[in-house]
């Protein structure tokens, strides 16, 4: 059984193999509780940084200096994002003592992923899915996407389904997910809301300098005229998501997938004969050691439902009336 921890956990996870966008309600919550003044701590396991694939037994403190091949992409970018102390371990109840030891202070700590770390005590969870790829045919591993039942989704808080403009104006010739949802888990009690990622602001990864959208020269001659032209990279864990958002803006790129937490170097670029190279935030902290004035990242941002935030601000509340 797992053991509680003197401050609430709130998991946020998934059920779906591939990327549903987790990282950014991560970050998303991770703001709005800092607006309300909690000290937030976050923790993760660090994927595809040296210190997972070394199978330590310790945890590691992630700050905005610390070296992405050490701590992976998505711990890098939120403590970058968020300024919160972020801990990687494969272990998480290990990372959640350890952070607490490090922040006796802290209010709350996020779970970026684990909800099937079920050593990993949580006061709330969270599942985030993909709207537009939905839960798949229902079925488990290895005959569909889902990494346990879809009645898992019954002993769950909320669920948010991650949707995108583009997509709500779409039939998907199915029926939408919510009611599907609704009609499969008729007696679930889950708050069950729709998230939007939506573009907020480039950043030149060399300059690390900040734009409004529309105010990159190479952008107006993009949608204008058609050049420059634009190479798209992705190696997240849905890369036609971030396509799709780029036609959003009207940028038609060139595109280039790659596997989720792909470790990149500047021979990766080699092939490319496009003017602009475009990238997720996720990929950026990758690129920035040998990116050029010529790759921007795209910044986005979510509005999390503010019944959410308050089922969090909720539990800060109990948690003091209690010590």
């Amino acid at each position: 059984m797992a053991r509680e921890l003197a401050v609430p956990v709130v998991v946020i996870g998934n059920i779906t193999v591939g990327g549903t966008g987790k990282t950014p309600v991560v970050i998303a919550l991770a703001k709005a509780l800092q607006a309300h003044d909690k000290k937030v701590g976050i923790i993760s396991r660090g994927y595809g940084g040296t210190h997972d694939k070394s199978d330590s037994t310790s945890s590691l403190l992630v700050n905005a200096d610390t070296s992405v091949l050490v701590s992976g992409d998505e711990s890098l970018l939120i403590a970058q994002e968020t300024g919160c102390p972020v801990v990687i371990d494969r272990n998480r109840s290990r990372a959640a003592e350890y952070l607490l030891k490090e922040f006796p202070n802290t209010d709350i700590v996020i779970s970026d992923d684990g909800l099937q770390h079920y050593k990993l005590y949580r006061s709330l969870e969270v599942v985030v899915i993909d709207n537009k790829r939905g839960l798949g045919n229902l079925y488990c591993l290895p005959a569909g996407p889902l990494r346990e039942p879809v009645s898992r989704l019954n002993s769950v808080d909320w669920v948010l389904l991650n949707t995108q403009p583009s997509h709500e104006q779409e039939a998907y010739k199915r029926k939408p997910l919510q009611a599907m949802i609704r009609e499969t888990l008729p007696d679930s009690k889950f708050q069950l809301a729709s998230v939007n990622l939506q573009p907020s602001q480039w950043l030149n990864i060399s300059l690390q300098k900040h734009y409004d959208l529309q105010e990159p020269s190479w952008y107006q001659a993009h949608i204008e005229k058609g050049q420059p032209t634009v190479m798209a990279i992705a190696a997240i864990g849905n890369p036609e998501r971030f396509f799709d958002t780029l036609n959003t803006l009207e940028i038609t790129p060139q595109k280039m997938a790659f596997d989720d937490h792909h470790s990149f170097s500047p021979d990766d670029f080699a092939a490319s004969t496009e003017e602009i190279v475009v990238m997720t935030t996720k990929d950026a902290v990758k690129c920035a050691g040998f990116s050029n004035e010529h790759c921007w990242a795209l910044k986005v941002s979510l509005q999390l439902p503010k019944q959410l935030i308050g089922d969090v601000l909720n539990l800060t509340n109990i948690q003091g009336n209690n010590v």
